[in-house]
């Protein structure tokens, strides 16, 4: 059975200790699905941590050859650029180890789980590898994302595993420094820190420990910044809401008239240097608002003046492409007019190709046009509100939430 989530783990810490209360909110908040990118990283650290124990001898290449068989035929994100980018992660973990510690070592773990229950009440996590080497204690992050670039100085996930290994493999000591590295393949990008054992252990005991405590407790200030990006309240917190307005209100006074927007060939350097430093997160924030009140209004009934739920747009879609395709053959139309091989050609291909009128009186009856699912609209929009949203989720219908 897998280990449950730390409350305050070492890889939301960034978070939890910029925003004490967001811990404890945050566990109030049911757990969303892994998204692609999470599964995706899953199967890197996967495939990494296997090279890497064939690598350091910790498994044969009988049992490597098998487990890799495996994996390529089980991971649905395995191609050669994935591979490709494992192995630049791999190869930067031999040059660490031949380079910087000349081949010797005292302990070279991966997956190496660490406590940090000195400083965090039932604290703990993963961290992809340790070194321990001479007066060293090295910690290195395989960071799969492309969309984020991370940096180890001042990363507090990777202090905090440096702290758990500092008092895991403390017998191997005395320590003077503790290094931390993030590796980020997809992005060509390594970045390192380096700190004394005791300014590590000063930031522990002055800064994270009593703001552990807060968190616990969920006291202290609400603080939003760059950390709210994965928190699971963003979309409800008012503290993120009132800055992102703020700053975009700041930010856009200066490039708003009376009559709107100024055309963006009138504006100066100054002025689109603003808007483009801004907009992203601002276009973010929209995002996850836009997110949250389809999700409210749908599902939970929430009332915004100017708006309602309507049934969406959808498109026709054939439910038996193979009785179209022998349909079409035995009315003597070739191949070229009804396929794409080794498919059908799509329906507004076909009605071409075929005739509309003809098509739909040969294979009209294996054509439908699903409902659409509701999305939230303006009230000015034609399309009449849907009334009945309470009943169907009574009987269990499921919506994907969709947005026009």
């Amino acid at each position: 059975m897998s280990r449950p989530h730390a409350i305050l783990s070492p890889s939301a810490s960034e978070r939890w200790l910029a925003c004490t209360p967001s811990a404890m909110l945050e566990a109030l908040e049911p757990d969303s699905p892994p998204s692609e990118y999470a599964q995706e990283g899953t199967d890197a650290h996967t495939l990494a941590e296997l090279k890497l124990s064939l690598m350091l001898g910790q498994i044969s290449q009988e049992e490597f050859d098998t487990r890799y068989d495996f994996f390529v035929k089980d991971s649905k994100y395995y191609n050669a650029d994935f591979e490709e980018f494992v192995d630049s992660y791999v190869k930067e973990i031999k040059n660490i180890i031949e380079y910087d510690y000349n081949g010797k070592y005292d302990v070279i773990t991966l997956e190496d789980v660490i406590s940090l229950e000195d400083i965090i009440p039932d604290g703990f996590g993963t961290s992809d590898v340790v070194i321990v080497a001479g007066d060293t204690v090295h910690v290195i992050d395989l960071k799969f994302g492309r969309g984020v670039e991370v940096n180890a100085v001042e990363n507090t996930q990777l202090r905090l595993y440096a702290l758990g290994a500092l008092r895991k493999y403390r017998l191997h000591g005395p320590f003077t420094k503790i290094k931390t590295t993030v590796c980020q393949p997809r992005l060509y990008s390594n970045s390192s820190e380096t700190l004394s054992v005791k300014s590590i252990y000063q930031w522990a005991s002055e800064y994270v420990k009593p703001r552990a405590e807060l968190a616990l407790r969920g006291a202290g200030e609400l603080v939003a910044g760059d950390h709210c990006r994965w928190c699971k309240r963003r979309q409800k917190c008012q503290e993120l809401g009132e800055k992102q307005l703020t700053a975009a209100r700041a930010e856009f006074e200066t490039v708003v008239l009376d009559n709107g927007i100024l055309d963006p060939k009138d504006m100066t350097p100054e002025m689109l240097t603003k808007i483009m430093q801004i907009a992203p997160k601002f276009i973010e924030w929209f995002n996850d608002i836009q997110k949250y009140v389809n999700y409210s209004m749908i599902y939970e009934d929430l009332k915004l003046p100017g708006y309602k739920v309507v049934e969406g747009r959808s498109n026709r879609k054939m439910t038996d492409t193979d009785a179209i395709q022998e349909i079409l053959r035995t009315s003597g139309f070739s191949e070229d007019d009804y396929m794409s091989s080794p498919t059908l050609l799509s329906l507004t291909r076909l009605e071409k190709n075929i005739g509309k009128k003809l098509f739909n009186e040969l294979c009209g009856h294996y054509i439908i046009k699903p409902e659409g699912a509701p999305t939230v609209v303006p009230d000015t929009d034609s399309r009449p509100a849907i009334t009945n949203l309470k009943n169907l989720r009574l009987h269990g219908q499921e919506f994907d939430l969709k947005i026009e």
